[in-house]
């Protein structure tokens, strides 16, 4: 039951939200912080950020271009807190926040949306370009985002096209690989109609030697994309309508196991090389039409992912197609009294995995999964006084799940054929109590749900995948407060959170006589601790960013109901107990520089966290350190030296035991490189 959370989590927005600047003065000595009036649509309607209840982050294009953020799996520099790890590949990451998280590739525990677009989830770790900010919503999201937003939300907005001419390209190289980045966008007819297109390329250039043919790096990994956007918004008319496109290209070789990460030594003779060809195609069209009182907004997405996979000896292609489509309502006077939103969602994905003969072991097998998902929601606020306000939201969610498996027989595996359906329901709910002390400060209290959806194992290993896992969801209790504490300097936000979660999907021994698991619901976990996110500029010329999270992730009444193995009290994976974030900022104090130098140093560091219920295999905490000198014109000319990792810190972010061995994805290495832009 819910327990006392003495804790105090901060969330905080990037320095660029935190500061209001003179857009003619480029002169970052004399900046001061304040509370800016951030509008943000995490919420699903705009909010002013220091109006929210509960703990939003913002970050925007500059505050993750000085961090040296290029892809979503770089976010955790700049997101106390949020870890993404991979777990041998791009395609397959582990997502976690406050200590939820998810062991199914397939059913994570944190949705990310591109404009609105939900991504499929091999897709998380892609490539930013033209961000304008990214908004990380901590906690259960059930009301408003539904299945998977279960630990949160990761909400990537796009620059959009307008009447001014910008562009932008740019380039870097380093020792661990190279990209090249260009946009433009602008005006195809003055006023009414307007246009927009980014490209990106990029390669890495492998670390990890080939043991049985000497060959050096062959974990190297190439790709891009383009994106396409066409506005259509005339100047005075209640209509905005974007029609956006996107296609990105991947082939690499992913999915090395390594036994040391501090000596990437790799012998094909174990499963090979890998190879990876992936292949993502996403259109959209947000339709928007604004009343005098109120937005009518709709959300078309269709994305297609293949995913060409030959890995542990193994052509394992899989498929994956997904439509969506959101309608919502969202009302309110400006600072008047009521508004919220309220809408239905739709979405149909078809999934198909298949792999090819295993030797005399395993034969051809082919696993096809269907899902979909309905929804009504509502979400609205009410002013109770001139300070206070209460908040209530719920979403009824229904979802079903068909799977037809097949496989032939062979010496190991039998022949298996089969074929099921399964329904779910949920409710989802939030309540919370603000109260606006001032302009700059707000204290709130946070009741939310939030669920992943039940279904069928994707990745099928024996009869007991037949049977479906049923729906995980967790309760979050939250406190909190955001503001300013010293007028024009330090920017805070706080809130104190515990989630208990129920019937926790986790993988399980299905069967004794071989060892193999299935997805199970096991038990409950408990989480709980704080988020310390702090901006500050303590002088003129100096800007501070800390954060960091502490609190405990742990199992609750869960055993392994073949093994008998019981979890009660060990730590959730990939659940580190605490991590902290810190970056500092300094610009030299050159008057007669038509722009401006700065120095930026970033550390992180990550306490032990562990890759398996059980707490067998292990990481230790470690320190990870970054710095980097940039410069900046009045041209739009930008350029800065970098290295990431400096100390060339040894780490894992995902291992496994293969009899007495334990294999391992190594993290990122020592990199150090250069970037350089031209913006207009």
């Amino acid at each position: 039951m819910m327990a006392i959370v003495a804790a105090i989590s901060f969330g905080g927005i990037g320095p660029s939200q935190a500061q209001e600047m003179d857009s003619e003065d480029i002169d970052a000595r004399k900046k001061v912080i304040e509370l800016e009036s951030l509008t943000i649509t995490a919420n699903k309607r705009d909010q002013k950020i220091n109006e929210v209840d509960g703990s939003v982050l913002v970050r925007d294009g500059k505050d993750l271009e000085k961090a040296h953020v290029t892809t979503v799996a770089d976010l955790e520099r700049v997101f106390p807190g949020l870890m993404i790890q991979s777990r041998g590949s791009r395609s397959y990451a582990n997502f976690s926040l406050r200590g939820v998280n998810s062991p199914d590739f397939y059913n994570p525990s944190i949705q990310v949306y591109v404009d609105g677009v939900p991504q499929d989830s091999t897709f998380f770790t892609q490539e930013l370009v033209n961000v304008e900010r990214v908004e990380l919503l901590r906690g259960p999201q059930g009301t408003l985002y539904g299945g998977n937003a279960y630990a949160g939300v990761i909400n990537i907005v796009s620059r959009k096209p307008d009447n001014a001419v910008k562009g932008m390209v740019g380039g870097m190289v380093s020792t661990a690989g190279g990209e090249t980045e260009t946009s433009l966008a602008g005006p195809v007819v003055r006023d009414a109609l307007y246009g927009g297109l980014s490209a990106k390329w990029s390669q890495a250039f492998g670390r990890i030697d080939d043991t049985l043919t000497g060959k050096d790096d062959i974990d190297s990994s190439k790709g891009g994309m383009v994106r396409g956007q066409l506005r259509y918004a005339p100047t005075g008319s209640p209509w905005d309508i974007t029609a956006a496109g996107q296609y990105d290209h991947l082939v690499s070789n992913e999915e090395i196991p390594v036994e040391d990460p501090h000596k990437l030594v790799y012998s094909s003779a174990l499963y090979g090389i890998p190879e990876y060809t992936r292949k993502v195609t996403t259109g959209s069209v947000n339709a928007s039409y604004e009343f005098d009182r109120g937005t009518l907004s709709s959300l078309t997405s269709y994305q297609d992912r293949s995913l060409e996979r030959f890995a542990y000896a193994m052509e394992q292609p899989e498929f994956q197609t997904t439509l969506s489509q959101e309608v919502r309502y969202a009302f309110g006077d400006k600072d008047g009294p009521l508004d919220g939103v309220v809408g239905a969602f739709f979405k149909d994905t078809d999934f198909t995995r298949k792999t090819a003969q295993y030797y005399t072991y395993q034969g051809p097998s082919e696993n096809a999964v269907a899902s979909r998902s309905y929804a009504l929601f509502g979400e609205m606020t009410q002013a109770l006084t001139p300070v206070l306000d209460v908040t209530g939201g719920l979403r009824y969610s229904y979802d079903t799940s068909e799977i037809d498996f097949t496989r032939q027989g062979a010496s190991f595996y039998p022949a298996l054929d089969f074929e099921n359906s399964a329904d779910f329901h949920n409710v989802s709910m939030k309540l919370a109590l603000g109260w606006q002390i001032n302009e700059d400060n707000r204290v709130y209290g946070l009741i939310s749900r939030g669920y992943k959806p039940g279904g069928f194992n994707h990745a099928v290993m024996s009869a007991a995948d037949r049977q479906a896992f049923d729906n995980e969801t967790s309760t979050n209790y939250e406190l909190g407060w955001h503001g300013t504490v010293v007028e024009d300097r330090l920017w805070v936000n706080a809130s104190a959170y515990l989630i208990e979660a129920e019937n926790k999907q986790i993988y399980v021994t299905a069967d004794s006589m071989t060892g193999l698991q299935a997805l199970r619901n096991l038990g409950d976990s408990r989480s709980y601790g704080l988020e310390v996110d702090v901006t500050a500029r303590p002088l003129d010329s100096v800007q501070v960013t800390l954060g960091g999270t502490f609190g405990r992730s742990v199992f609750v009444s869960s055993t392994d109901p073949v093994t008998g193995e019981d979890y009660d009290g060990k730590t959730l994976p990939y659940a580190p107990d605490y991590t902290l974030n810190a970056a500092i900022e300094y610009t030299l104090p050159l008057s007669s520089f038509p722009g401006e130098i700065s120095l930026r140093g970033a550390g992180r560091y990550v306490s032990a966290s562990y890759f398996d219920p059980s707490n067998s295999l292990k990481q230790d905490g470690y320190p990870v350190l970054d710095l980097s000198v940039n410069l900046a014109t009045d041209t739009g000319i930008k350029v800065a030296v970098f290295a990431d990792n400096i100390a060339d810190q040894g780490y894992r972010t995902y291992s496994y035991s293969a009899g007495a061995t334990t294999y391992s994805t190594a993290g990122q290495g020592r990199t150090v490189g250069m970037r350089a832009s031209w913006a207009f």
